[in-house]
């Protein structure tokens, strides 16, 4: 799994210099292998997610600024 997980990184550095494509499907790739190891109780223990509280207030302000524009339902559509 390290290995697998190793090559898909490089695979998705590689391809943010040079194909699009490359680098969605090796970050496709990652994605579902992470969350083939959070099926494991250990690991999901282990787990820690430090971007969930920047993420939240990311989520939160988009929500409160389309929420305050002049056009709310416009704004909310856009999301």
């Amino acid at each position: 799994m390290e290995r697998l997980r190793g090559a898909l990184l490089a695979a998705f550095v590689l391809g943010l210099g040079t194909s699009i494509t490359l680098s969605e499907a090796a970050l496709a790739a990652l994605t579902a292998l992470f969350l083939w190891r959070l099926r494991r109780p250990e690991v999901r223990a282990r787990a820690d997610w430090p971007l969930a509280g920047p993420l939240l207030a990311f989520s939160a302000i988009t929500l409160v600024s389309a929420l305050v524009s002049r056009a709310p339902q416009a704004g909310l559509a856009g999301l």
